[in-house]
């Protein structure tokens, strides 16, 4: 038995000061204030001194650490958010990359087998590679032409099983026929919509092949207008009606991706 003591605890609904937490074989035992948590004799104390404790962060969209990508240098990476209070990440490869730069970036966090780097890695988060030909880096993106099997079919046999969610553009023509064989490959795989600026109608086409989640949410999903002076609904306005949806929002510092008025609208 464990103990943490001396800590601000963060729960779901608020923070206890002055708080006490026990576990053993890496459960949860016990917690709460100081002097109404038992601390069985013989546990090993460690004083957090005034510190806080929290659930491990769950990251499902990270792409690199501080000074490398995943796929260059998982552990690296690893250890950087772990610092940060990351105790789970989805490695994010993006459309950039080729297919075997992706397979081998996998055989890299394969080969961390057995380490506490491994432990944080239970998949992949696949940002394409079929996604709109826009955005971020995109006169590097490199899967910009048509949806060949043969393309793509070498990707699903290393990654089925390992890549957990797959960013896709609905408006894509073929994009249907790719989803069906990674659902084929991997019956257990998420769709996430990507940079697309598709309509709220296309992306409820391929809503049943298990979309469940937007990427970049107001940052990469406008559809343009039927006529003039009226609004499009795209991916963005799709995500925020339907219930079955999350929506990834980036908040950064200065409003880049998204305008602070419009993330205090989402909210």
């Amino acid at each position: 038995m464990k103990a943490i003591i001396n800590t601000k605890l963060i729960l779901e609904d608020g923070i206890i000061f002055d708080g006490v937490i026990t576990y053993e074989n890496g459960r949860i035992a016990a917690l709460g204030k100081a002097g109404e948590v038992e601390i069985p004799a013989g546990t090993e104390i460690l004083d957090a001194k005034g510190l806080y404790t929290a659930p491990g962060l769950v990251d499902l969209h990270n792409h690199g650490g501080k000074d490398f990508l995943f796929h260059e240098d998982p552990a690296h990476c690893c250890e950087f958010f772990l610092k940060h209070g990351e105790t789970t990440v989805l490695p994010t490869f993006y459309c950039n990359l080729t297919t075997e730069q992706m397979v081998e970036g996998w055989n890299k966090i394969q080969a961390l087998e057995g380490t506490n780097a491994q432990k944080m890695i239970p998949g992949l988060y696949m940002e394409g590679p079929y996604m709109a030909a826009f955005g971020s880096n995109q006169k590097y993106i490199l899967w910009g032409g048509d949806i060949e099997p043969a393309e793509y079919t070498p990707l699903l046999k290393k990654l089925a099983g390992y890549a957990k969610i797959w960013a896709i553009d609905p408006a894509r023509p073929g994009i249907e026929g790719f989803m069906a064989d990674v659902k084929a490959a991997d019956p257990n795989a998420i769709f996430t919509l990507g940079h697309s600026r598709a309509t709220a109608a296309q992306c409820r086409k391929v809503k049943k092949y298990g979309v469940k989640l937007q990427t970049h949410h107001n940052d990469s999903g406008k559809a343009p207008g039927r006529a003039q002076g009226t609004m499009g609904a795209g991916c963005d306005e799709f995500a925020l009606y339907d219930p079955d949806l999350y929506a990834e929002l980036i908040c950064d510092e200065n409003g880049i991706h998204v305008d602070p008025e419009l993330i205090r609208m989402v909210v």
